[in-house]
């Protein structure tokens, strides 16, 4: 069910949504075929519209899948992120503590409260996972949602997997990457979705797909490279995600489901290297390691604002983890869910920083 609040009542945010606004500002220019709402991933020149149409949905129907709820958020296990065939796995001490059940539920119902009650119309889903549990927790997380860049996290991890295969070198495509993750560059990811593709941007398309549904994932769903919606399988006019999908790939990619060492670790480790203008929501306020992938956009019915990514951080000489994904479409101003994504990430931060000690 989405979330939207009465607009006009958001006067407490705008001075730090002003400052925020101006960081992003010098975001790249336009590139060939992009669109101007697709600019870099960056923001359309011109004010929002007034009065922003009703939420989109879209128009591939996605395939029903059964999961527990818990009143309007989620909570379930994310499936496969403990099997037995993963093929490398982090580091793991024969016993670790584990995040008590009922206290992830609290963070869930902290984080329900936070959106229920944010003054900026939207429609708003965060998904947290705990990777030494697999347990997931979400406001709205089954909710689907326009993707913006977050969706090009699939087709870094099928870049790397041609390099970890030998289908070529790394040189090929690491300074794409790293431009795609630095500046959320559309151009350079478009790119990547031709290599991928063997040089069709379509093929390297449909390969971000298999490798969802391949996933389970019957609820992400991509019609074109993010940026380029000329060159589309003409499906739909937008790219989708769910919170809690984005975070399954994102356990299956940390649990080594996806990526065999090293280049499981060398693609988090780029994901780290953001440029500080872009790391305005889950790299705000968390002082371990985040290796991300954001997406910022207006399309249609108002702004779209994403973040998804892995939080990182080290206790007693051993590495813990978490995963969390914050989408908003239909956003009713310029940067003005920051505060709340803000919100929600240091809610994470916090729970996570104290169950694991």
């Amino acid at each position: 069910m989405a979330v939207r609040i009465a607009r006009g009542r958001w006067s407490g945010v705008v001075a730090v949504v002003a400052v925020l606004a101006g960081l992003l500002a010098a975001l790249p220019l336009f590139a060939p075929g992009m669109t101007p709402e697709a600019r870099a991933d960056g923001p359309t020149l011109g004010p929002a519209p007034k009065t922003p149409e009703p939420r989109r949905t879209p128009r591939i129907t996605p395939t029903p899948r059964a999961t527990s709820t818990t009143g309007a958020g989620r909570r379930l296990v994310v499936p496969g992120v403990a099997s037995a065939d993963v093929t490398a796995t982090p580091p793991a001490p024969e016993s670790r503590p584990l995040a008590p059940a009922a206290s992830l539920e609290s963070l869930r119902a902290r984080m329900q409260q936070a959106i229920d009650h944010y003054a900026v119309g939207g429609t708003y889903a965060v998904a947290v996972t705990d990777l030494q549990t697999g347990e997931t927790v979400s406001v709205h997380g089954a909710q689907p949602q326009v993707s913006g860049c977050v969706m090009n996290i699939f087709v870094l991890i099928a870049a790397m997997q041609d390099v970890s295969n030998g289908a070529y070198p790394a040189a090929r495509v690491e300074a794409l990457i790293a431009n795609t993750l630095w500046s959320s560059d559309a151009a350079s990811a478009r790119q990547l979705y031709s290599i991928a593709g063997g040089g069709d941007v379509l093929k390297g398309v449909l390969r971000v797909q298999a490798m969802a549904t391949g996933l389970g994932m019957r609820e992400i769903f991509i019609d074109h490279p993010p940026g380029f919606p000329g060159e589309s399988l003409g499906l739909d006019a937008n790219n989708w995600v769910t919170a809690e999908e984005v975070n399954g790939m994102l356990a299956a990619l940390y649990r080594g489901q996806l990526l065999e060492e090293p280049y499981r670790t060398r693609l988090l480790d780029a994901m780290t290297r953001v440029r500080p203008e872009l790391n305005y929501l889950l790299g705000s306020g968390v002082t371990g390691l985040v290796s991300h992938k954001n997406g910022f956009l207006f399309e249609g019915g108002g702004w779209v604002d994403n973040d998804a990514g892995i939080v990182r951080f080290t206790r007693g000489g051993r590495e813990y983890a978490y995963a969390i994904t914050f989408l908003s479409m239909d956003v009713d101003g310029y940067l003005a869910d920051v505060v709340l994504g803000q919100a929600l990430t240091r809610m994470a931060w916090e729970h996570f920083s104290s169950a694991y000690p």
